[in-house]
């Protein structure tokens, strides 16, 4: 049982789409649940773990079916440390897979989560922020349509993001070649 209150417990940090605090975890997880609710929960945290598994591997079908089942579409892969569906499809730059993730009814684009730093990231900032190494420099590298289909699923183009800055303060700043032009075109502001 107590290995079931764990995974319960780290499903809800990812189900109340927010980065929360061991202790607000386990306050939330405090509320009364009957054995078949926590059943359900645990399914679909592990249908959801399906998922994560089928955006890795860019298996549209098996996406689109799970889409269609009881999942927690906003629930992080290792509790708060760890990507969302929509952090993976973006991280995998497939179009396809984040439309429909965007599409599904309880997706919330803005989570945050600790994915790749100290400072907490969203689908939307590693969307702008993708890199590799070319000839010993890093060349970064963003997808211009999954910018545009964050921004039309409600994420705040000038909210913060790495180190506190905004996406056109980090661009300028990292010198992302046509991303600072692409972000003022789009909305973005300088503060």
């Amino acid at each position: 049982m107590k290995k079931l209150n764990i995974l319960l417990v780290l499903g809800l940090v990812g189900i109340v789409g927010r980065i929360y605090p061991s202790e607000e975890a386990e306050k939330l997880f405090k509320k009364e649940l009957s054995e078949q609710q926590r059943l359900k929960r645990v399914q679909a945290i592990k249908t959801t773990l399906r998922l994560m598994e089928a955006i890795e591997e860019e298996k549209i079908v098996e996406v689109k079916k799970l889409l269609k089942e009881t999942i927690q579409i906003n629930w992080t892969k290792n509790g708060y440390k760890g990507p969302t569906a929509l952090m993976l499809a973006v991280i995998s730059g497939n179009r396809e897979i984040v439309k429909l993730l965007l599409e599904h009814k309880d997706i919330d684009p803005n989570v945050s989560s600790f994915v790749r730093s100290l400072w907490p990231e969203t689908a939307f900032s590693l969307a702008i922020g993708k890199w590799k190494y070319v000839d010993k420099s890093i060349v970064y590298l963003f997808d211009p349509v999954i910018i545009e289909m964050l921004l039309k699923a409600g994420v705040d183009i000038n909210a913060k993001i790495l180190y506190g800055t905004t996406p056109l303060q980090w661009a300028i700043h990292n010198k992302v070649e046509g991303l600072p032009e692409l972000l003022i075109k789009l909305g973005a502001k300088s503060h």
